[in-house]
């Protein structure tokens, strides 16, 4: 069983919360030169993640009925040229067009592993959703739940090795915490939840997460005053 301990010592920060509170170079959502988007991608919506050379963008394309499917395309020379966008899932029954959270994508540098958590809402029940790529983007397996809630809600994730962990916005009405999420088994299963890691005390949005080999860290945003709040621990 995975055990963590995550409830370390809470650090608030006054600075402005921007989308990576740990440092790492996030380029805000937007178009990228050289990706040849189809027709009715949400503007704005474009999300990366890099090793080296390697490169994924993900975004959600817009489709007729106004629900929306999850497209990814991947670079193999820095992002002078992508792959033709495939779609991630496809399972999507809402109607709420390109008004929907950012999806989060992360490569794992030891695995060559694609992971993306973001919410949905498919036919066996809203929430927020974790689906892998072994294969460089070319075939993805079948999404796993997270957590289960018609709210929409903001997710993120990172990976290391077989160790992969989700920080979400509860999708649950007039909950307003975060919660985690621990796969072992790279992303195919979830194996233990921290269903509050951030405490009710306070309304909180944001979760932004960073998996360093066993240790973890945690950040959001509260209501009152936009403080980042951070949490460290280690896997065990």
């Amino acid at each position: 069983m995975l055990v963590a301990n995550v409830m370390g010592s809470a650090v608030e920060d006054r600075r402005t919360m921007t989308a990576n509170p740990f440092g790492r170079v996030v380029p805000p959502p937007g178009p990228i030169p050289g990706i040849s988007v189809a027709a009715g991608a949400c503007p704005g919506s474009v999300v990366t993640t890099e090793s080296g050379a390697e490169r994924f963008a993900g975004w959600w394309a817009s489709r007729p009925d106004s629900s929306a499917a999850l497209m990814v395309s991947r670079s193999v020379d820095g992002g002078a040229s992508w792959s033709p966008p495939a779609v991630a899932d496809a399972r999507d029954r809402s109607r709420r067009g390109c008004a929907r959270p950012l999806p989060s994508i992360t490569l794992d540098r030891v695995t060559g592993f694609v992971h993306l958590a973001y919410f949905l809402e498919p036919a066996e029940g809203a929430g927020v959703w974790l689906i892998h790529s072994m294969e460089h983007g070319a075939m993805w397996h079948s999404a796993v739940p997270v957590a289960f809630g018609a709210d929409p809600a903001e997710a993120d994730v990172a990976a290391h090795h077989d160790t992969v962990v989700v920080a979400y916005e509860s999708p649950n009405a007039n909950e307003g915490w975060i919660g985690l999420a621990f796969s072992s088994t790279d992303g195919h299963l979830i194996d233990w939840r921290i269903p509050e890691i951030s405490g009710r005390s306070v309304e909180v949005t944001g979760p932004r997460i960073e998996l360093a080999g066993r240790t973890v860290k945690v950040a959001w945003i509260t209501q009152r005053g936009a403080l980042v709040m951070l949490r460290t621990g280690a896997l065990q």
